[in-house]
């Protein structure tokens, strides 16, 4: 034992603060941990939120309806399902890539081009990105060239991500990062407050 640099700690105090947490709050199941939020990554928040301060050209009620529309559309049992299965529901594919940026381009306008990520969460919601440009667009197409921007983008790829009808359930959703989760409530209550 005269090797070891560091003494050794006993096991079982590591756990025992939670232990004694959970039983405190007859809890069955430990809580995330709140000092290290799931995938947190301040620059894509603050970068988001600052898409959504933007300037928004449809009314965000007329944005959530069409996000819930989908969701009809798509037909699928619970939302926070695969965006990549949502998507094909609608009859888009999402197409993963190596290029520079992410876009609705080429010949085919069914097909989501999404810039590959090493994590699965990230290109959930880069998948909800395009195909919330994809749906704008045929909006736009049935609504004789209404115009949109890329706040009200984003603000549809939130609802996409957590739908109004499931937003009580917004607590179980794990497809999408933290962070579109913290900002899809923050826009539900903007939406209760134009109401």
């Amino acid at each position: 034992m005269a090797f070891r640099r560091h003494p050794k700690r006993p096991r079982g105090d590591a756990t025992l603060p939670l232990f004694a947490e959970l039983a405190a709050n007859n809890q069955a199941t430990p809580r995330p941990c709140r000092h290290r939020p799931r995938h947190a990554d301040p620059s894509a928040y603050k970068q988001v939120r600052a898409e959504l301060e933007g300037e928004w050209k449809l009314p965000l009620r007329d944005v959530e309806d069409l996000a819930e529309a989908a969701h009809r559309e798509g037909a699928l049992e619970f939302p926070f399902l695969s965006p990549v299965l949502f998507a094909a529901t609608l009859g888009y594919a999402a197409d993963p890539y190596d290029g520079g940026g992410c876009g609705v381009t080429g010949l085919s306008p069914y097909i989501l081009h999404c810039r590959r990520s090493a994590d699965v969460l990230r290109w959930n919601l880069r998948v909800l990105h395009e195909l919330a440009h994809a749906l704008l667009r045929r909006w736009r197409e049935a609504r004789e060239g209404r115009e949109y921007t890329h706040a009200d983008v984003w603000g549809l790829t939130l609802m996409l991500a957590v739908p109004r009808s499931a937003l009580k359930l917004i607590d179980l959703a794990r497809h999408v990062p933290q962070y579109a989760l913290k900002l899809r409530g923050q826009l539900a209550r903007a939406v209760r407050a134009a109401a």
